[in-house]
C-alpha cells in the first residue's frame, strides 16, 4: 500500500466512539460506508451498525456483542473493549472520519493505479487513456474530499447548522452583553490587574453552571484545589469565609453541593498534560465548561531563543483549539495591564503579546478605585467592579456593572442592587460626565 495512506488507529478511534456513545453514530452515517474501513473486523461491525440504525434498532453494544460472536466477526467481547479505549473524543469523530475516507480514496486510487498499469502491458494506449479517465472521474465524483466545497454548499451547511444556546452565567447584565453568556468552541479571556475579581467571575460562573448540571473541570496553579471548593462553598452559601466551617446554614447548603459535576485537576501543570486531561474527561465525564486560573502558571516547552510572551501566546492558541475540537468553552484567567484612556480597542488590550488575540472574546474587570472611594457609605462593604465586554466571535462590546462581596466571594448583578446603590452609582457617573 501507499506510505500515504495512514494506518488503522483513526478506523478504530472512530468504531470505538460509537461503542462508546451510539449516538456519535448519526454525525457521521452519512460520511461514512463499510467499504471506507479497510480493517476487515472494522468494516464488519460498522455494517452491523448500518444495519441497526436501517431497521431502526438502537446500536447497543450488549445486544451487538452476541450477534458478532455469530457470525464470527469478533470471538470474545474483549475484542469490543480494546477497539472502545481506542476511542476518539466524541467531539472529534468527525475529523476522525475525514481520515477514514480520505484513506479509503487513497487505497482505492492506489488500486486503481495498480490496474491501469497491468492494463497498459496488454491493450493499445487509446484503451487504457480512456479506462483511466473514466475511472477517475467515477473515483473522484464519489470522493467528496477530493473536492473544493462550493459557497451554495457552505452556506446550507452554516443555515442547517444545529444551534447550541449560549450557556447562562449567573449575571443577568453580563449575559445580555455577552449574547446569552458562554459559547461553546471557544475561550473566553478573564483579564484584568491583580486582585481585581476575576478568579471569582469565574467561580461564579462555575456556580451557575453547577444549576444546570454541566459538568466541569477547574485547573489551577494559583490556589489549592481545596481552597477553591471553600470559596464556591462560601459565595454558595453567602456566608464569610472566616466563619463558614462553624456556621450551620452552610453546612445545610453543603449537603445539596455534593453531587456537583465538578472536578479539580492534580496532575502536572504543562501544556500537554493539561489538554490531555481535558480531552480525557470531555470523554469520561462529559465535561463542557473549564476554567484555566492563570495563563501566567502554565508551562511550555521554549526554545532557547523565545521569549516568555511568545510562550504564553502559544498556550493560548493550544487552549483555543482544545475548545474547537472538543467542543467545550474554556475560561482563561490571565493578567492584562490596565488600558490606556484613548487607545483603540484593537490595541488596547496589547499586555501579554496579544494572547487575547488567540481568544474568542474578553472580559476585563476594573476595580473603579475612584469610583469605590467615593462611593465607600452607599456600597455598604461592598466594592464596585466593572466588566468591560471586548467584541468577540459571539458578542459586541459593552460594559456592566458588578458589586464585589469580597467576604463572600461572589459578585451582585446590578439587577439586585438596592435603589440606594443604584441612585449612588449613577450620580456618579452624571458627575464623570
Amino acid at each position: 500500500m501507499p506510505k500515504k495512506v495512514r494506518d488503522e488507529s483513526a478506523e478504530d478511534a472512530v468504531i470505538g466512539c460509537i461503542l462508546f456513545d451510539p449516538r456519535e453514530f448519526d454525525v457521521i452515517k452519512e460520511v461514512l460506508k463499510p467499504d471506507d474501513f479497510n480493517v476487515m473486523m472494522n468494516r464488519a461491525i460498522y455494517r452491523e451498525f448500518c444495519n441497526a440504525a436501517q431497521d431502526k434498532k438502537e446500536i447497543d453494544r450488549v445486544i451487538l456483542g452476541p450477534i458478532l460472536k455469530s457470525k464470527g466477526i469478533i470471538k470474545d467481547d474483549r475484542e469490543l473493549d480494546v477497539l472502545a479505549q481506542k476511542m476518539c473524543l466524541p467531539g472529534m469523530i468527525e475529523r476522525y472520519a475525514a481520515v477514514v475516507k480520505e484513506d479509503s480514496a487513497c487505497r482505492k486510487l492506489w488500486l486503481l493505479g495498480k490496474e491501469i498499469q497491468n492494463r497498459a502491458a496488454e491493450q493499445t494506449s487509446s484503451d487504457v487513456k480512456a479506462y483511466a479517465t473514466e475511472q477517475l472521474e467515477s473515483a473522484t465524483a464519489t470522493s467528496e474530499l477530493m473536492e473544493p466545497v462550493s459557497f451554495s454548499d457552505a452556506i446550507d451547511e452554516f443555515r442547517n447548522e444545529r444551534q447550541i444556546e449560549a450557556h447562562p452565567i449567573g449575571l443577568e447584565e453580563l449575559e445580555k452583553a455577552m449574547s446569552g453568556g458562554l459559547h461553546f468552541g471557544g475561550t473566553v479571556l478573564i483579564g484584568g490587574d491583580a486582585k481585581a475579581g476575576k478568579t471569582v467571575l469565574v467561580l461564579d460562573m462555575l456556580r451557575a453552571a453547577m444549576k444546570f448540571s454541566t459538568p466541569c473541570y477547574v485547573v489551577s496553579r494559583d490556589q489549592l484545589y481545596r481552597h477553591i471548593a471553600g470559596r464556591m462553598w462560601a459565595a454558595e452559601a453567602r456566608v464569610p469565609r472566616d466563619c463558614i466551617r462553624a456556621s450551620q446554614p452552610a453546612i445545610d447548603v453543603l449537603d445539596g453541593m455534593r453531587g456537583w459535576p465538578l472536578w479539580f485537576h492534580r496532575g502536572a501543570f504543562d501544556i500537554d498534560t493539561i489538554c490531555n486531561a481535558i480531552k480525557m474527561e470531555v470523554a469520561r465525564r462529559r465535561v463542557r465548561l473549564w476554567a484555566v486560573d492563570f495563563l501566567q502558571r502554565i508551562t511550555i516547552d521554549q526554545g532557547r531563543q523565545e521569549k516568555q510572551e511568545s510562550a504564553f501566546v502559544r498556550i493560548a492558541d493550544r487552549l483555543s483549539d482544545l475548545a474547537q475540537d472538543t467542543n467545550t468553552c474554556g475560561m482563561v484567567i490571565s493578567r492584562v495591564n490596565k488600558p490606556a484612556q484613548g487607545m483603540s480597542t484593537q490595541h488596547r488590550f496589547a499586555g501579554e503579546a496579544g494572547v487575547q488575540n488567540a481568544c474568542d472574546g474578553m472580559l476585563f474587570v476594573h476595580p473603579m478605585k475612584d469610583a469605590n472611594d467615593s462611593l465607600t457609605d452607599s456600597l455598604e462593604g461592598k466594592s464596585l467592579r466593572t466588566i468591560e465586554v471586548l467584541p468577540g466571535r459571539h458578542w459586541g462590546a459593552g460594559s456592566v456593572a458588578v458589586l464585589l462581596d469580597g467576604e463572600r466571594d461572589h459578585y451582585e448583578d446590578f439587577s439586585d442592587w438596592t435603589l440606594g446603590q443604584k441612585d449612588a452609582w449613577l450620580s456618579f457617573k452624571r458627575s464623570k460626565k
